[in-house]
């Protein structure tokens, strides 16, 4: 790095030079030699020693990594990055910097900014040789927190005139107005490098005079920990226990008692000796104890170690360390060295098999992991024969910006975690795809993630937070959503659960049971398979996702659930038609800006039936078979189809509905007469190849201004008399249920 400037900084007085220990040496090294003692041995107020400008040339390249000139991330298309990432005061700042090519940054370096040659002397490091190909950066800045770098590779281009985004894309925007569109070309396909830059955070006996001195040439850098390289537990434990202490001491995450009554069996891995464990089968006995949140992993993994009403009797008798599987001799270590005496596995504290007790004991899952002590979350495991604990992967460095006076300790490090997913839940491997796990984790009190990078994440209901934060920082807690009951909220949390994987389709409505139950008792809400009772027609106002080759959605294997519910199809869904951005925070009772037309009249629990009355009229589906790019078997699998409505004679549209899963025509036999419909593939059967057209009737859901959401039924190839869900439409212009009467149907 270059040396400092006068331009920079200068002496704050004379005193300095002449201190009689110095008085041997040039001022400069006069200088640097009390910078370089230990802050417990200076003299004087290491602030006064130096002085520096109180506002610094602006860079135009980096904004001197300073938020408050930088351009602001104000959230206005989705929230503001740090505010997404991190707990921050409401007047922080919050700013972006976009550098579109490397050339700027070197540039800007050498012509004698101070930071810049901090982000390019980072990046050599991170990645040699990015200034020799096509990359950008975006740097992240916000009040007291780690600068950090994205280093993308290909070519951005942000630049679009207000008529190109309305003949383009169908914007409309205020007179005189443009809107500016980042697009990104990555013909490489490499993964972009997130960077942290950080203020080490450094005891106060290894405190150096430079450490305050030089502290104004990067006040605009957070602090943070140094996270140790090795793969060792001690560290580890440490966080853990200090993370759990807080948040037993100052949070009210517990959900009872903060000793908790212990499940109806239970692993005592305290039993007789350090070797043996017993599985036990305790009433009313109140103790600490851990949950496991992991992947089971392939079939032959599924069948190991599995506790079923034959091998009952010998589980109690007692278990060899040596003869559990690596993942949970880690969890049975841990649990030893936090002095917890007993551990929850499902595996081994669930009967397995058709004679088990699963259905049982899932009903219980709210009170097990939210009544642990800790759950502990084995990203890092993709079975039970990996091992919890991994080596750090390389990406922590440390080095010093030195200058000509004195040492500027900064360290940077690769992060564990990408920037924007912690939102979403975070990607920490297979563990993140998992339905089951969905629900651990959110009724869980605390969680401890081992990732896959081998960094530690706690989160409580209050917050979270990873390994290397500064004290006192905290990041959102992901699992506190659930006590937050709006529509928004809830309708995200189904989104996000269906794109999570289940092995068993039949486990799809199980697996949230647990969490529906646990807001049901904050809010009142009664559940109705998958949907509110409460609010029944916003519930229904879902949709398949979808792309150019149509539904991504298919028919579960069985009947599983009623059609009007989103359980009854396999894949992900959307609730963004039905209902207001999340940042609305509206209630679920009121259903946000849109207007329901739908009411229910009656809603049976034994035959999954519920009756509904709304403004309805007969359409004619068309579905238009295309050629599809895929090629080969998946293609005979998913034959694309665009469904397209024609509305009746007096109010002609044309416009497309998003089907729930492939359909077809279906004929049948009413009172001697023959009718048409429009039904659901069945699950294994292939969807016509053909096109073809079909009579359905059209349900006014409920409406925005003038624009109708509708719901599309078809006669029920399995309950005579009654009606299925096939569909989804918005858009449709009010005029269409003009004058329609309102039908009574009965939906299943």
């Amino acid at each position: 790095m270059p040396p400092f400037s006068n331009r920079v900084m200068g002496t704050k007085s004379h005193a300095v030079l002449r201190h009689p220990a110095l008085a041997q040496y040039p001022p400069a090294e006069r200088i640097r030699r009390l910078l370089a003692q230990p802050l417990s041995a200076s003299l004087m107020d290491p602030s006064e020693i130096l002085v520096f400008p109180e506002e610094q040339m602006l860079c135009p390249v980096c904004y001197n990594l300073d938020p408050r000139r930088a351009p602001s991330d104000d959230g206005k298309f989705e929230q503001a990055w740090a505010r997404a990432e991190y707990r921050i005061p409401d007047d922080a700042s919050v700013a972006i910097v976009e550098i579109d090519t490397p050339t700027k940054l070197l540039e800007s370096a050498r012509n004698g900014c101070f930071h810049c040659p901090i982000v390019a002397s980072v990046l050599g490091a991170i990645h040699p040789g990015w200034e020799a190909e096509k990359t950008f950066l975006d740097i992240f800045l916000a009040s007291g927190l780690p600068v950090v770098v994205r280093l993308q590779f290909g070519t951005r281009s942000t630049k679009m005139l207000a008529s190109q985004a309305t003949g383009d894309l169908g914007f409309h925007l205020p007179l005189g107005q443009d809107v500016g569109w980042s697009v990104t070309v990555d013909p490489e396909c490499k993964s972009t490098v997130d960077i942290e830059i950080y203020r080490p955070v450094v005891p106060e006996g290894l405190k150096l005079v430079s450490d305050i001195a030089l502290a104004p040439l990067v006040h605009n850098i957070g602090f943070a920990e140094d996270i140790p390289d090795d793969g060792g537990m001690q560290h580890r434990l440490a966080f853990i226990k200090n993370q759990v202490s807080l948040c037993v001491r100052q949070h009210q995450c517990a959900r009872n008692s903060p000793v908790p009554l212990l499940p109806d069996r239970v692993l005592w891995v305290a039993a007789n000796n350090a070797t043996r464990i017993q599985l036990v089968e305790p009433e009313n006995v109140r103790a600490l104890y851990l949950t496991l949140s992991y992947c089971w992993g392939s079939s032959l993994d599924a069948t190991a170690c599995c506790t079923t009403a034959q091998t009952l009797a010998s589980r109690k008798a007692g278990i060899a360390f040596d003869e559990l599987p690596p993942l949970f001799q880690d969890v049975v270590m841990l649990a030893r060295h936090l002095a917890i005496e007993y551990v929850w596995i499902d595996r081994l504290c669930i009967l397995q098999g058709h004679d088990g007790d699963f259905h049982a004991q899932s009903a219980q899952m709210a009170e097990i992991f939210g009544n642990a002590t800790l759950t502990i979350a084995a990203a890092s495991a993709s079975s039970v024969n990996d091992r919890m604990v991994q080596s750090r992967m390389t990406r922590h460095f440390q080095a010093s910006a030195a200058g000509s006076i004195g040492t500027l300790r900064l360290h940077f490090r690769r992060r564990s975690h990408p920037l924007r997913q912690e939102p979403d839940g975070g990607d920490y491997g297979a563990i993140s795809r998992r339905a089951w796990i969905w629900q651990e984790r959110l009724l869980s009190a605390r969680t401890v993630f081992f990732t896959p990078g081998g960094e530690l994440k706690f989160e409580c209901r209050h917050h979270s937070v990873w390994e290397g934060f500064a004290p006192g920082c905290t990041g959102h807690s992901w699992s506190a959503r659930l006590d937050r009951a709006t529509q928004a909220e809830w309708t995200a949390l189904v989104e996000e659960y269906m794109r999570r994987d289940i092995t068993r389709p039949s486990d799809r409505l199980p697996a949230i049971q647990a969490v529906m139950k646990r807001v049901a008792e904050r809010t009142g809400w009664r559940p109705f398979w998958g949907v509110w009772e409460d609010a029944l027609p916003s519930g229904l106002g879902w949709r398949a996702d979808y792309h150019a080759e149509g539904s991504i959605c298919e028919m579960t294997p069985a009947h599983y659930a009623p059609s009007w519910s989103w359980a009854s199809v396999v894949g992900p869904i959307s609730y963004a038609l039905a209902t207001p951005p999340a940042t609305h925070a509206v209630s679920v009772m009121d259903g946000g800006s849109m207007r329901w037309d739908l009411t229910c009249q009656v809603l049976d629990r034994d035959s999954e039936r519920i009756q509904i009355s709304g403004r309805a009229v007969f359409v004619e589906l068309h579905a238009v078979v295309e050629e599809s790019c895929l090629d080969g078997r998946e293609q005979e699998q998913k034959r694309p189809c665009k469904y397209k409505l024609k509305g009746r004679a007096d109010n002609q549209q044309d416009l497309s509905i998003t089907a729930d899963v492939p359909l077809k025509p279906w004929y049948t036999t009413i009172d001697g007469k023959e009718v048409s419909t429009v039904v659901r593939v069945p699950y294994g059967e292939m969807p016509p190849d053909q096109s073809w057209s079909a009579p359905c009737a059209a349900i006014s859901l409920g409406r925005r201004m003038a624009r109708h959401l509708v719901l599309f039924v078809g006669l029920s190839m399995r309950t005579p008399g009654a009606l299925e869900r096939i569909g989804l439409a918005d858009g449709i212009l009010g005029a269409t249920f003009s004058g329609c009467p309102t039908w009574t149907i009965d939906l299943v």
